[in-house]
Order: structure tokens, then sequence, then C-alpha cells
């Protein structure tokens, strides 16, 4: 049986539960009724024109996954792969072959060469990342040229403990940062 038949059967299954014995005869309030009755069970909402083109198997490619796990979720089936593989109708399933191996072959298997590849490339990737990290902050920490090298001083104009004037030297060209700041030490500026 061709997946196209097996999505006419799983509609037309829909359509006696709901108690159409002829589908062929439904009428589109009947149709409306399917609709909501797939849209209360399984939560996605299928249009009638849709319903009654699977119904009539008027369709050149297989439906959309969503509503073919709608279909057969509504008929108790945890989704299409499901569906095709317990109604026995799978094609290219080989009649020696038992039901429980074909329900798992569609798993991809992963050798464990692959698997350690990627592990170990998941590790040097991240000790590369954070070697770079490490190198720019260093990088931007380091400057070469040491805060000590800057000179800061001052001098009062007046005699009195209450300068009205002060005079503030400083020399920072030999220092690479973007701001400064005096200490209440009155030593060299912190960087």
């Amino acid at each position: 049986m061709t997946e196209q038949e097996l999505v006419r059967e799983c509609i037309t299954a829909i359509c006696h539960k709901n108690g159409f014995s002829k589908p062929s005869e439904m009428t589109y309030r009947d149709f409306e009724h399917i609709s909501q009755e797939l849209e209360e069970k399984t939560g996605t909402l299928i249009s009638v024109s849709t319903i009654k083109r699977l119904l009539n198997g008027d369709f050149s490619r297989i439906p959309q996954t969503a509503t073919l796990n709608a279909i057969s979720n509504y008929l108790g089936f945890k989704n299409w792969q499901e569906y095709k593989i317990t109604t026995g109708t799978v094609e290219s399933k080989p009649a020696s072959q038992p039901v429980a191996e074909t329900k798992n072959s569609f798993i991809p298997s992963i050798t464990p060469g692959k698997l350690i590849y990627n592990k170990w490339t998941s590790y040097m990737l991240a000790l590369a990342v954070l070697l770079m990290i490490f190198s720019f902050i260093r990088s931007k920490t380091s400057s070469g040229v040491s805060y000590k090298t800057a000179s800061f001083s001052f001098k009062k104009t007046t005699a009195n403990d209450l300068p009205n004037t002060v005079i503030f030297e400083y020399d920072v060209s030999g220092v690479n940062a973007d701001s400064f700041l005096y200490n209440n030490h009155g030593t060299a500026p912190v960087v």
C-alpha cells in the first residue's frame, strides 16, 4: 500500500469513528464536524478542504507532517510513523522483519569514533576561545610602561594653611591609559 492510500485509509477510519459509514455521502457540515473533532482531540486545526482532499486522495505530495501526525493522533497513535508501522502497511518493510525492529530503524546510529571526535573538537574549541580571551585581557592590562613613570606634584602659592591657589604639575606621557585619578595620599596618580 502506498503512503497516499494509507492517508486515505486513516482519514476514512476517522470518518467511520464519527459515525459516517459512507464518506462519499458526507456533507459540508459533516466535514466541519470532523475538523472540529480533530482540533479538540489533537489541538491541530485541519481545514474542511484539506480533509476532503485527503479523503479523495487529491494530492500529489504527502501532506505536511503536522497534518499526518494530527490524523494519526486522533486514532490513538503517537505520530504518523507509528501509525504506518503499526498498521503493517509500510511498503519498504520486508515481510519477515518484525514490527519492533522496524519501529527503531529510523533512528540514526552514532559510531563511537564520531562521538569522541566531536567531544575532542568541542574541548579544543573551548580551549582556543579561553586562550584568546586571556590574551586579549592581558594585552589590554599590560601596556609595557609602568604607571610608576608618571610624576605628580603640587605647589601652594600662599604661606598660610588655607591656600587660595594650588598649582598641580604632572607628567603622564610615559603611561598608556585613557584616564587618571589622583589618590588622597599625595603620591603618584592611580591609573
